[in-house]
């Protein structure tokens, strides 16, 4: 037969055991409510991850789209400005360089391709005046009317050259102040001098200018 005190420390060593136990249903259940809260409906973990990944990635998406339409209308607003074909880079690129171009010069172009309207000769104080044979056919036949015509090459002296000029002068003002380019020969300082008072106020000069000995 057990003694009291054998009995007793049964007791007490299968009542240690059954809080032992207690204690780590109380953790595995803890642990399991928080599982279960961060998990999705299936009860894994991989399901919550995969959530929040795909909750982060939505609003980096939506930034990222935010900034894209932010940088189409900076794009917009600068080929607006710099009068490009597109808002391509390569297209705004150009309408920069032809902004700074025209810059420089101090008005812009009338015809971006063949903008050179005259080439002149001054020789001894006499101005000779040929519309250049590059020069556009339209504008050409825009700055004449019923009663004058102008043609690529002809040749215009004296009064000729002030009714032109005229002529040049509404043209411009009819469109925005551009501005076409003249080319010269010269034989002179003094020369020069009378092409660059009377020619620039009406032209711009290319770089063809050039010093002759003779006609």
């Amino acid at each position: 037969m057990s003694s009291p005190k054998r009995a007793s420390d049964f007791v007490i060593g299968m009542t240690l055991a059954e809080v032992f136990l207690l204690l780590l249903f109380l953790i595995w259940w803890a642990v399991a409510a928080e599982r279960a809260a961060i998990a999705g409906t299936d009860g894994t973990i991989s399901a919550a991850v995969l959530a929040q990944q795909v909750a982060e990635l939505t609003t980096q998406n939506k930034r990222l789209n935010e900034r894209v339409e932010k940088l189409q209308t900076d794009l917009e607003a600068l080929r607006v400005m710099y009068g490009a074909a597109s808002t391509s880079p390569d297209d705004i690129i150009k309408g920069v360089q032809i902004r700074v171009r025209d810059a420089r010069r101090g008005a812009p172009r009338c015809v971006e391709d063949s903008n050179t309207l005259i080439e002149a000769d001054v020789v001894d104080g006499i101005t000779t005046v040929r519309l250049a044979l590059t020069a556009d056919p339209t504008t050409l036949a825009s700055l004449g009317d019923s009663a004058v015509t102008f043609r690529a090459g002809q040749e215009l002296r004296d009064n000729d050259i002030d009714r032109f000029l005229a002529r040049v002068a509404i043209f411009y003002a009819a469109h925005h102040q551009c501005r076409f380019d003249y080319a010269l020969n010269y034989r002179t300082d003094s020369d020069y001098r009378i092409a660059r008072t009377t020619l620039e106020q009406y032209f711009y000069p290319t770089s063809h200018i050039v010093q002759v000995t003779s006609r």
